[in-house]
């Protein structure tokens, strides 16, 4: 084999290698290319993950907003009637000291009154004490009176019966005058039984 053809041989083979290094970097590159693309996918996934994220945590920021606002009108909601409560709670307080001033003023009106009920009842109570006694002071005086009543009634019975005996007996002197005189003289005997 001449130089030349050698030459043209080797020319050949690295032809060949060039070609054969074609295909490989062919290879490679619709392997890059491939790589590209997935990546490009990837990305192209991803920013539509993020994208997708992005709607999720905007509707989330917009229902958060939405739930301040509703929280927020809860909360002054709840202020207004903690302050209406407290303004209730001091008026209703207000209402009770003054009660209270009412019911201490009645209780020292009530203790006065009762005081001077007590002085009233304690003076009628001495009155009516002494009405007792006076009242047992003429019980005894009237039964006194009764007692001297009593024995001057006996004594007046014991005169209006040696009385009446008297009588009786001046009655019995005087018949038996008139029947001595009446059996001395006849007319004085048909007086006698004229007065019978």
């Amino acid at each position: 084999m001449t130089t030349k053809e050698q030459e043209i041989l080797k020319l050949q083979n690295e032809l060949q290698d060039l070609k054969n290094k074609i295909k490989e970097k062919k290879k490679d590159r619709e392997k890059f290319v491939d790589e590209i693309n997935s990546i490009l996918q990837a990305s192209q996934e991803v920013q539509e993950e993020i994208h997708s994220k992005e709607l999720k945590q905007e509707k989330i920021i917009h229902k958060v907003e939405d739930e301040k606002e509703i929280l927020m009108e809860e909360i002054s909601s709840i202020l207004r009637m903690a302050q209406d409560s407290r303004e209730k709670f001091k008026r209703k307080n207000k209402e009770k000291e003054k009660k209270i001033h009412e019911v201490e003023r009645d209780r020292e009106l009530l203790t006065l009154e009762i005081d001077h009920l007590i002085s009233c009842s304690e003076e009628i109570k001495d009155e009516y004490l002494k009405k007792i006694k006076a009242k047992d002071v003429i019980i005894k005086q009237l039964e006194n009176r009764l007692i001297n009543t009593k024995n001057h009634k006996e004594k007046i019975i014991k005169d209006v019966n040696l009385i009446l005996n008297n009588s009786l007996q001046v009655e019995q002197k005087i018949q038996k005058l008139v029947r001595k005189l009446s059996s001395e003289s006849p007319f004085l005997e048909d007086q006698e039984e004229k007065q019978n």
